[in-house]
Formats: C-alpha cells, structure tokens, sequence
C-alpha cells in the first residue's frame, strides 16, 4: 500500500529513524549483502540503503559508491534524491537527471555523478518512511516494471533485517537476565509466571498463614490486580473466589497493600482490631468477605526485585498467635524470593515471545490463496523454547501464473540462525523474478550463504506451473530431505536428486527433476524434524512418513498435514523435541482456462 510523505523534520518520523539505532552505527554485512544482491540483480554501479534525517543522508550501507561520500558515509541534502521518496512517501524514478525538473538542480548530478535513478521507500513498522534503498547508475538509463518490483522486495528485506535486529537485542538483554534462574529456590523455579506466585500462594496457606492474597502491579505501572489468592480451608474456596473477583485495590490508598507497593517496606500488624477492620472498602463486600476468612493478624510484603516493587504479598491469619517479628522476617524473605523468581519468569516469558514473534516474521503470516491449488502447512517448535530456530517455508509468485515454493533448515538456532534464515527467503524470492532456473536460484543463494561463513543450511525448491488439469513442477534439492509425491492411488514416490547442502562449497552439485502432478496427487515437503523425531533411541524415518502418506490417499493438503503431526506426535509421545516444518500441496479442481 502507498505511505503518504511526512517534513523531514516531523518527530514522529524522526524518532522512529533514531529507534532503529542505525544512524552513525558501523558496517553491517548483513545490509551489505543487500546492496551487493541489488547491484548484481540490477546491473547497477551503485546501490545504497540511505537513512534520511531533517538535515543529512546516511548510508547504512552502500555497494560502488567512491570517493568523499563513502569515506564520510553520508552527504547533506543538496546531494540526495532520497530525500524525495522520503517527503512523498513512494518510489522515485529518475531515467535522465538533468533533464527531470524534479532534481535537475540537485547538487548529486555534478558532485556524485548521478545520472539515472531508482528509489524505493524505507517504511518503519508503525508506518513512518525513514529512508530509500536505491540504485544509482552514471549514465541515462529506463528502469522496467520488473526492476523496481525486485528492488521493492529488497528494501522489504532491509527493513525485515531492521525488524530482527531490534527483536534479537531484545532476546539478548532477557537472556542476561534468565542467568539469574538459578538462584530462585526449587519450589519457585517455575518459569511460569502464574505458577511461580500460586506455588507461593499454596506454600504459603501450609507453612506461614491460613489465607494469603497476592496483588500485581498491571503493565501500565499505576493499576493492581489480585491474581492469586489461597486459603488453608478448602471449605473457604467460595469465599477465595469472591474475594478473587472483589473490588480492585486503590491505587492511591495510604495504607495497605497499595503503601507496601509505594513505599517497597513491609507492614506488620500484629492484631487487627475493629478500627482497622472498619477501615477496609466495603464494594463488593471487601469487608465482610475477608472478616469470613479470618483475620486476626497479617503481614503484607513487598515483591521487590532488581530495584522494582512488581506487587505485594498479604499473609493473613484468622485465629492463632499473632505474627511477630521474626515472622515478618521469614515473610520479606519469601517475598524477596519469590519477586525474583516472578521477575525471571516474566523475562523468559518476554524472551519466548520474542522468540516467538521472530520465529513467526521469518514464515508467511499465511499461505497465499492461489486459484490453481490447495496448500496447507504446519510449524512445530519445542513448547520450552526460547531459541529461534532454523526450519522455513515459502511459497511465492513467480512471473506469468506460475508459483515458487520453498522449505530449508538452517543450521543451529538463535539469532545467527534467524539472520541466515532471512537471508535464505529473500535471496530465493528475489532469485526466483530473474533466474528462471531453481538450481541458479539455489546456486546464488550458496554464494549469498558463502558470504556469510558461518553457518549451513539445506533447501528443497519447487517451481509450479499449471498444466491442463494438472501441475507441471520442477524440483532442486540442496542436502534436503527429497519431497514426496502421493499419487491419487495411494502410491508414494520420491521426486529430485540429493544436491549438496548450501554455505559449505562453492561448487555445489545441483540437480533440476521435472515432475507432474495429477488431479488427486499431492507433494509433500518436509524438514528433517518430522524424519529425525525420535523414541527410546528409534527414528519415526522416512519410512514413516511413507506409511503415514499411503493412507492419504484422497485427502486434502490440510487433512495429510495433520495426519503427519498426529502420526509424529503419537510417536514422540508429545510435543516435538526439534524444530519441523511441513507443506503440502495439490492440484485444485479444473477451472475454465
């Protein structure tokens, strides 16, 4: 969709510019690979990821730029015709500078030898164009429809890259934090945050209290919530839920709950008498409730770790000796614990969620609905994880009616693992507008993954054409798992040739497989978790995914994904232990052409 322009100088857009913490930061490979695949995809001299301010572009990156700009990385704004993608908010295309109104007196022409442009702009997750990805060349040249298609695709890929780096220091400042796991005690080592405070609850109303109340400050730091309540009586349990759902404590109250959570010292009340009682609110009948629950002293401690009072704790007893000193000690002790121990469940569950949310940006936030076929696919990842890990899938238009689709697996998992895996989607769908051939597509990404030299990957790409009424494929396979044909007779069979895997030679041996697909056939492509799932020593196999399929027979791509996952699930015996990806597609009915 089209962005409208913002001023340079509005600090809405300047302040998303300044969140991306590119501005003035070093060289950065992973957007040099962008600009090289640009020049090299567009034949052009010069490419640039430019960010532009109120009074200046810089180049987060650039590919043939010489001379004072590149050494200072940077030129005001008399030398940029970024900064009129940025103010119009969409592409610019400049075929002969000097003799186009709109920059024929921009100082780039004579200073940088500008001639031909083509820009696209750099848009901010919350809607702000920040900057331009942009080629340059030095004579008068026309950029084609397909050109700017691809240089769009690349400026999504820089901002994808933006996107990543931003979750993965966050994953890398809530990793620091979980080292502090191990000093939480065993009974509060959950790393559930509701857990962690109802195990304190339940330890409580057996060790130190007959009913204890804890109360959270919510996410907009003001506001307190009850969010776990326990009483030693289960008998009482109507009376816990009544109070569980009674009136939201006072934020601005001076006593109680809410002056423990501003103060961060603890209450002791050794006896409660019936000033204090009246003293209580009486909306839905506070009062009378907690009177029914016993409350003859209490204790009310902070939760306070690393510096913040995340809530406070009520230890309550309804008959009894009163609570001490000593037993205000033990009670600030606890909380202390078990503030730690909520802080560090909150981070691993912030952590899993960015986890989760990086691991979602580098899939398809849906598969495509395509007139000539059916798709459906499956991601499982470990319930407990909190590393991205390396499996992908894609399915692409390619020009004309045709479709790419695409399943790999990058070596290891975290944000190495992450960054290679973007590389591998947006190198492949790039590839694919110009390289009609999927081993050329693949040999690219190899040298694109060589680049990088740290990690390998394996990729089964496809390429789907409609046929009549059925598909005509063509398959390479680069150190993947061969994909699947279920024939509409139960028959299954192996399509391609094993290939090298990908970012460990540069000569890899690369075969192209040509195949068809009948009304009624499906292909299967997988990553090596579903064959690798293992039980007491024993692989589920290839030969398992074969049984599996020769029941399919007949069956939509939906219906073969889930038996797979059931199949491998009832195997494992539970959740899968390793990443796995899976993808199935067939021939929809036949249409009028």
């Amino acid at each position: 969709m089209p962005y409208g322009g913002e001023a340079l100088d509005d600090p809405e857009r300047l302040d998303a510019l300044r969140r991306t913490g590119l501005l003035d930061s070093p060289p950065d490979p992973g957007f040099d690979r962008l600009t090289r695949l640009a020049t090299r995809l567009l034949k052009a001299p010069v490419s640039l990821v430019s960010l532009v301010d109120d009074h200046r572009q810089y180049f987060k990156s650039f590919t043939g730029l010489t001379g004072p700009a590149a050494t200072a990385r940077e030129t005001p704004l008399s030398q940029s015709f970024c900064q009129h993608v940025v103010t119009t908010g969409e592409p610019l295309v400049v075929a002969d500078a000097p003799a186009d109104e709109r920059v024929a007196t921009n100082l780039a022409i004579p200073e940088l030898g500008v001639r031909s442009y083509a820009g696209v702009p750099l848009i901010s997750p919350d809607g702000h164009p920040i900057g331009a990805f942009c080629v340059i060349d030095a004579e008068a040249r026309t950029w084609s429809d397909e050109e700017l298609e691809i240089l769009r695709e690349l400026a999504g890929s820089v901002m994808t890259e933006i996107e990543l780096r931003n979750a993965v220091h966050q994953a890398e400042e809530a990793q620091r934090r979980l080292a502090l796991l191990a000093q939480a005690s065993a009974l509060l080592a959950t790393l559930d945050s509701s857990q962690t405070l109802e195990q304190l609850a339940r330890l409580a109303v057996t060790t130190l209290a007959d009913w204890c109340s804890i109360v959270v400050v919510d996410e907009d730091g003001i506001s307190l919530s009850r969010v776990c309540i326990a009483h030693a009586d289960p008998d009482k349990q109507d009376l816990v839920e009544r109070l569980r759902q009674s009136e939201r404590h006072d934020p601005s109250a001076r006593t109680g709950v809410a002056e423990v959570i501003r103060s961060g010292r603890p209450q002791l009340i050794s006896l409660v008498d019936a000033d204090f009682v009246a003293r209580l609110p009486q909306a839905d009948g506070y009062r009378q409730i907690v009177v029914e629950l016993g409350f003859s002293s209490a204790m009310l401690v902070p939760l306070a770790a690393r510096g913040r009072t995340l809530g406070a704790i009520t230890f309550a007893r309804g008959a009894g000796p009163p609570y001490g000193d000593q037993d205000l000690y033990v009670a600030a002790d606890l909380g202390r614990r078990a503030a730690l121990a909520l802080d560090n469940a909150r981070a691993y569950e912030a952590q899993r969620e960015i986890a989760s949310t990086l691991q979602r940006s580098l899939l398809p936030p849906a598969l495509p609905s395509i007139r000539h076929f059916k798709l459906a696919a499956a991601y499982k990842t470990p319930g407990d994880t909190v590393l991205v890990g390396g499996d992908f899938y894609d399915v692409f238009p390619l020009r004309g009616t045709g479709w790419g689709v695409v399943i790999g697996d990058v070596q290891g998992k975290g944000s190495a693992a992450a960054s290679l895996t973007a590389l591998a989607r947006y190198t492949v769908r790039a590839g694919a507008l110009t390289l009609r051939n999927p081993k050329q597509v693949l040999r690219a990404l190899n040298e694109a993954v060589l680049q990088e030299g740290e990690r390998f990957l394996t990729v089964c790409l496809a390429t789907l054409q409609p046929a009549g009424e059925g598909i005509r494929g063509r398959v390479c396979v680069a150190g993947h798992p061969l994909p699947l044909v279920v024939r509409a007779d139960g028959v299954v069979e192996p399509v391609g040739r094993p290939g090298t895997l990908l970012g460990v030679v540069r000569d890899v041996e690369l075969s192209v497989v040509t195949f068809e697909l009948r009304p009624g056939d499906l292909l299967v492509l997988f990553t090596d978790g579903l064959v690798e799932a293992r039980r007491d020593g024993a692989q589920f196999g290839i030969s398992g995914v074969e049984r599996v399929l020769r029941g399919c027979a007949g069956l939509e791509p939906g219906q073969v994904v889930g038996a797979l996952d059931a199949a491998v699930t009832d195997f494992v015996g539970g959740p899968p232990r390793d990443d796995m990806a899976i993808l199935a597609l067939g021939r929809t009915a036949a249409t009028a052409p």
